[in-house]
């Protein structure tokens, strides 16, 4: 699923920017600015019950501008919020619990949370014990 979040929010990026290259791995050389990098940072993975699992990530949309200033960076920033209000993907809609932003090295970091529960089905490969016969009277 975390595949398939990263998918959608690169699809977005590149029908969007089309003059600007979006990479979903780590690129050291050969980097074309403007550019983003999309990262997922898993946080959390719980699992309450066999059919449930309640996860949390943190997506970093890192912004690369031309120029590398502060005025491209904040600009893109009220994009990137605006066009990330809510992420979908297959049939499913995510709405981020929390949106925020830093500017290092003059690289825009947005950020956001999301927090999700996947359910489904486990197939149960514990044999079963057998009749328990509960009609013996006590007194």
């Amino acid at each position: 699923m975390m595949v398939k979040i990263k998918d959608s929010i690169v699809k977005v990026l590149s029908d969007t920017f089309t003059d600007h290259q979006v990479y979903d791995e780590k690129k050291t050389q050969g980097l074309k600015r403007p550019c983003f990098f999309v990262d997922i940072i898993p946080v959390a993975f719980e699992k309450p019950t066999p059919n449930q699992q309640e996860r949390s990530i943190i997506v970093d949309v890192q912004y690369m501008s031309l120029e590398e200033t502060k005025e491209e960076n904040l600009v893109m920033s009220e994009e990137l919020g605006q066009m990330f209000s809510v992420i979908s993907f297959d049939t499913y809609k995510i709405k981020p619990s929390e949106e925020r932003y830093e500017i290092v090295d003059g690289i825009l970091h947005y950020l956001f949370d999301l927090d999700f529960t996947v359910y489904g089905t486990q197939e149960d490969s514990t044999p079963m014990i057998g009749q328990v016969n509960l009609t013996k009277e006590v007194n």
